[in-house]
């Protein structure tokens, strides 16, 4: 870590934190770190409301998606989230980010990076196409190696993230003028998220994408799951995510569910009559 200065570690994952644990035993005592675990590529996301009402809002939804975790839980886990943010603050903070490069990670990241554009400290940025928690090396290496980012790539994030609240319009202008060219990895990431959110309303190409797969012959879960990552450049779906997609696509009636066996988890999917 750079001497002199307050440390915070945010980590897009649990994997990827428990790998820099295992990788820098040493430092796990002394600086601070987080855990982003939030989907902004599903549910509501208000926009021009207080940081309590957006949580809220947040946590309420995310309550639906995990029961088993409570609404006011996940409401004072998200609330941490920007409480410790605030203690990072000012010229003597350091705030080290590790993301990879998917759609998953950029449009979270583009929201922390919203939310720390006025910190005044110094962020450093780790974003590449590897899966942070099978590649301890990355948390070998020497921090000041990690680039810095200046405030007007901060901003160009927190610009993303507030066209995201916008709406499918705004992420369509982002995008129309390619206002992340400087920033690739945001920019395909804008663009695909774009995709998964036409200004038209009609459907998202995740669920043209799976819907097709269905239709091929694919129908257990866990295959259409894999099948799915054939059409990525940079694989981003969980599969609870991938489920509910799936889910909501029955309930548009172009899908029917069924239980595959008493032994599998899973259902199984198949184009319905008037989806075929």
């Amino acid at each position: 870590m750079t001497p002199g200065c307050k440390t915070l570690l945010i980590f897009n994952g649990d994997y990827a934190c428990e790998c820099w644990k295992k990788s820098c035993p040493s430092e796990v005592e002394k600086v601070t770190f987080l855990v982003w675990r939030e989907n902004y590529l599903e549910g509501p996301l208000p926009s021009g409301v207080s940081p309590e009402v957006f949580e809220k809002t947040r946590a309420d939804f995310l309550h639906t998606c995990v029961p088993e975790y409570s609404a006011e839980g996940i409401y004072r886990y998200l609330m941490n989230l920007h409480t410790t943010l605030k203690e990072f603050e000012g010229p003597e903070c350091e705030i080290i980010l590790y993301f990879d490069c998917c759609m998953y990670d950029m449009i979270m990241l583009a929201r922390i990076l919203s939310l720390l554009k006025n910190a005044g400290g110094r962020i450093r940025l780790f974003c590449e196409d590897v899966i942070l928690g099978n590649a301890p090396e990355v948390f070998q290496q020497d921090i000041s190696s990690l680039r810095v980012l200046s405030p007007e790539q901060i901003a160009l994030y927190a610009h993303a993230w507030e066209c995201v609240l916008g709406g499918s319009a705004a992420v369509a202008q982002f995008n129309q003028q390619n206002l992340a060219a400087e920033e690739p990895f945001l920019a395909q990431a804008s663009v695909r998220y774009g995709e998964d959110h036409p200004a038209d309303g009609t459907m998202g190409r995740s669920q043209r994408q799976l819907l097709e797969i269905v239709r091929s012959g694919v129908c257990a879960f866990p295959e259409i799951f894999r099948a799915f990552d054939k059409y990525e450049q940079y694989m981003f779906m969980g599969d609870t995510f991938c489920l509910r997609l799936l889910e909501e696509l029955v309930r548009m009636g172009l899908l029917c569910m069924k239980k595959s066996s008493d032994t599998d988890p899973y259902p199984a999917f198949y184009p319905a009559e008037r989806g075929k």
